[in-house]
């Protein structure tokens, strides 16, 4: 029986090895799970169990496991020091050692077991459930340590391979002042306007941040009538602050559904924005940064082991995803600052293929990278891209965006070397050993009227469909008014413009800036070049190849 009522029904788990049977004939007990259910009418009412042998018993090499009821899955219940080691402690020997006993008593010798355990191989991993908290929580996670978040003195861990820490509803805030070296850290912001800050952590570790959860909502998918291994369901994504720039090391950073604003590290972060009018800065580094895309992570293998943790998600899966918890991935306009660093920058949705082999959160390197292409031709948010200081890659959309290669309008000039490349609608680009080869718009029928602005460097713009306005800025530009291909193979560059072109593709006005710069397609361009000006109408195909040293070759 139990001390006093309970509040509600309390149910008891039996721990049953199998060597047992129990039975009983009370109405409380539950054969089938072996469970006890006390209740406000009951709790003081004794109920007897009745043991018996299991004649049926087979020897079972595992461990019993004791399941407990389900708990609230907040920490204000860890008053004392909580101390986890995922190793062996140090100076801590596990050897069984021979009993103690009574001159009356006798024993057998212990048995030799031939037990093999590789610490190198184990996958050790702590998750830190506080989802259940509606209140307004505030904590600071190490490498060695999580306090807060109503605790008393904290937990403390050692010798982990991932740490995971699941946030509740409120609007919690979090800093992250270390993480351990070959450590897999996740923090999950959860429900409610979360704040995630970063002050330090290992570049040897990964870094993971969550504005909500990943997006599949598989790490949130508990509920009463549902019971699993996870946190528990919210339904109030809010508006978050994600500011890595901190950190020690690279940041995969998800803000995921609401308006978030998301600032990277000064290393290469890879960056997903998701659903929401999202702000997002890469800081430095060479950034993969997503304006609406979604990650996902497996986290099951320790790092050293691991082949791909990070998935890039384009279309949320209706049928499978956790859908009060899943971001749909519904676009927004967003704001983008890629940061100074060699970038690639979708503005919507988009694809950053790699190399076989590549574990793509270790690697944000070009020479890693085979194909770089925004996917979703049927929507798209009105986008602002600022490339900044950096060889950036910088894809628009299907809606109308403003992209900036430098530091945009209000920036100032970049120092040194800025040359991108920059398309306005949707496109793909192949790359081999971090060469760009090829670059093609990928379709005539989808795009909007953007505003491109390629500043310092020798740039290469695609505007794409709609009435593009296009300054090409300083430096020898290469410009395709509309849609076509830049094919820089054979150490040459060559433009071509796509079948079916024509003036319907929009009215285009192209500005050339200072420098050799050469044009194909676009029905106003200012100032015609002094010398090789040949304008015509833009005819169904066109093609243009490396023009002579001070040549500008410019088609209508």
């Amino acid at each position: 029986m139990l001390s006093k009522a309970p509040t509600a029904p309390v149910t008891v788990n039996l721990l049953n090895d199998g060597q047992t049977l129990f039975s009983s004939e009370d109405p409380r007990f539950n054969a089938d799970e072996n469970t006890v259910t006390f209740d406000s009418t009951n709790w003081d009412q004794p109920i007897t169990i009745t043991l018996s042998v299991n004649e049926d018993y087979q020897e079972q090499e595992a461990q019993p496991v004791q399941n407990p009821p389900l708990q609230p899955h907040t920490l204000t219940g860890i008053q004392g020091k909580l101390i986890i080691e995922g190793g062996v402690p140090q100076g801590k020997a596990r050897a069984l050692s021979v009993a103690v006993m009574l001159p009356s008593e006798t024993d057998t010798e212990l048995p030799v077991k031939n037990i093999e355990v590789s610490e190198v191989l184990q996958t050790d991993v702590l998750n830190v459930f506080n989802d259940g908290s509606q209140e307004n929580d505030s904590g600071v996670l190490s490498d060695t340590s999580l306090t807060g978040l109503g605790m008393g003195e904290g937990i403390e861990y050692k010798d982990l391979e991932v740490v995971e820490l699941f946030l509740g509803q409120g609007d919690d805030n979090v800093v992250v002042t270390d993480t351990a070296a070959d450590v897999i850290t996740v923090v999950h912001g959860g429900g409610g306007s979360d704040t995630l800050s970063v002050t330090g952590s290992d570049a040897d570790g990964v870094l993971i941040l969550f504005g909500d959860t990943g997006q599949n909502g598989f790490a949130y998918n508990a509920t009463s009538d549902e019971k699993t291994d996870k946190a528990r369901e919210f339904n109030n994504p809010g508006n978050d602050i994600i500011n890595a720039s901190g950190a020690g090391g690279s940041v995969t950073i998800f803000g995921g559904q609401g308006n978030d604003a998301i600032t990277g590290s000064e290393y290469g972060d890879h960056i997903a924005g998701g659903s929401g009018n999202d702000f997002i800065a890469g800081l430095g580094g060479d950034d993969h940064i997503y304006g609406d895309s979604g990650f996902n992570v497996d986290v099951s293998t320790r790092l050293d082991l691991s082949t791909q943790i990070l998935t890039v998600v384009n279309i949320a899966d209706a049928v499978n995803d956790n859908l009060e918890t899943s971001d749909p991935l519904t676009v927004g306009s967003d704001i983008i600052n890629a940061g100074i660093g060699d970038d690639i920058v979708i503005a919507d949705k988009g694809v950053i293929n790699q190399l076989d082999g590549v574990n793509r959160i270790l690697s944000t390197s070009l020479s890693d990278v085979t194909e770089v292409s925004n996917v979703g031709f049927t929507n798209g948010g009105g986008d602002t891209i600022t490339g900044s200081a950096g060889n950036d890659i910088l894809l628009g959309g299907q809606a109308s965006d403003s992209i900036y290669g430098g530091n945009g309008p209000e920036g100032a000039d970049i120092a040194g070397d800025d040359s991108d490349i920059i398309l306005g609608d949707m496109g793909n680009i192949l790359i081999d050993t971090g060469v760009i080869t090829l670059i093609t718009t990928s379709d005539t029928n989808t795009g909007d009227n953007d505003v491109i602005h390629g500043d310092k460097g020798d740039d290469i713009i695609l505007a794409g469909a709609g009435g593009d306005y296009v300054e090409s800025g300083s430096g020898n530009d290469w410009v395709l008014g509309d849609f076509g291909e830049v094919d820089l193979r054979n150490n040459a560059i060559a433009l071509k413009t796509e079948q079916g072109n024509n003036n319907a593709s929009g009215n285009d006005e192209i500005h050339l800036g200072s420098g050799n710069d050469s044009v194909l397609g676009g029905l106003v361009v200012t100032p015609l070049p002094p010398i090789q000006a040949i304008p015509m109408l833009l005819p169904t195909m066109a093609s243009l190849t490396t023009p002579v040293l001070g040549m500008t070759v410019l088609y209508l």
